[in-house]
């Protein structure tokens, strides 16, 4: 069997809501070392890669299936991480005891928040203060008059029309901020997932002499 094959057990659908295992003080203190493990064999894998795909593509074919099998298990790896990351992280939003802001040991910023669930949109309601908001903004307060014709033009309804061709979908929130609009005037809001932001410490940008 190819060292690029073997089995990798996928992420299993798990329950958040809360976490029943018993104390396991070992897996707490093997965890860092697992990290640097999965650290290091990441970073090889990616520096190896391209130097790997020139040597399989050398076969002519034959070792294909061994850069499929290779993807398919990158793939299972992130689904595993990724139910490992949101569990973590709910355990983090949960916890009285840990700030939800904060620094990290090598001056990395953290935060930890919740966030929103929107359901239930009013699309209407929405459709029609974006159209108020963008003609207040652009300075106009009511029809235009066609200087061809003399009618007057319904702006509205022009805007109106064009709206409708995208149909009906949650609306960009920084776009409704932007108008001065609050999304949850227009929506259900409900408590969404937490989320651990992590910025890296800036670079130090002093030039020396």
């Amino acid at each position: 069997m190819s060292e690029w094959e073997g089995d990798l057990p996928t992420a299993r659908t798990r329950d958040l809501e809360g976490i029943a295992a018993p104390a396991d003080h070992d897996a707490l203190e093997t965890q860092p070392g697992l990290l640097n493990v999965l650290d290091g064999t990441a970073t090889s894998i990616r520096e190896h890669l391209e130097g790997a795909l020139s040597a399989a593509g050398a076969h002519g074919g034959s070792r294909d299936l061994e850069v499929l099998a290779l993807v398919h298990r990158i793939q299972a790896a992130r689904r595993v991480l990724g139910e490992a990351e949101a569990i973590a992280t709910r355990w983090l939003g949960l916890s009285a005891t840990i700030a939800k802001t904060g620094v990290l040991p090598d001056g990395s910023t953290y935060e930890v928040r919740r966030g929103q669930t929107r359901k239930a949109w009013d699309h209407d309601q929405v459709k029609h203060d974006v159209r108020a908001a963008v003609l207040k903004r652009a300075g106009v307060a009511g029809d235009l008059v066609d200087p061809n014709t003399g009618e007057m033009v319904d702006v509205q309804g022009l805007l109106t029309w064009v709206q409708e061709v995208a149909g009906s979908t949650a609306p960009r929130l920084g776009n409704l901020r932007a108008l001065g609009l609050d999304p949850d005037d227009y929506c259900e809001t409900f408590p969404g997932l937490w989320n651990v932001t992590v910025t890296p410490p800036a670079e130090d940008l002093t030039v020396c002499e």
